[in-house]
């Protein structure tokens, strides 16, 4: 496999447009949503400068009971790892 290295192989999304405080929150809502909706573990939104990533955990194997790991990033950086 093809590991990218930083900062090298790496896009930087610094200075894209950048996105409002209001907007970055109603992207978290609609990650929510989507996964609440649609299920899955992981849904994530990206423009401009930011992406937002939204994980659900659940807490153990046995409960149903989960919690959401939100992430909000501004300037990020992003390469892909092929083979």
């Amino acid at each position: 496999m093809n590991i990218p290295k930083f900062p090298d192989d790496f896009y930087s999304f610094y200075d894209g447009v950048d996105i409002s405080n209001e907007e970055i929150n109603e992207w978290i809502q609609r990650c929510i949503s989507d996964l609440e909706t649609y299920g899955g573990n992981c849904f994530s939104i990206s423009s401009g400068n930011t992406t937002v990533t939204v994980h659900k955990f659940y807490y153990d194997d046995y409960s149903d009971d989960y919690y959401y790991d939100i992430r909000v990033s501004k300037g990020y950086y992003r390469a892909d790892a092929c083979e």
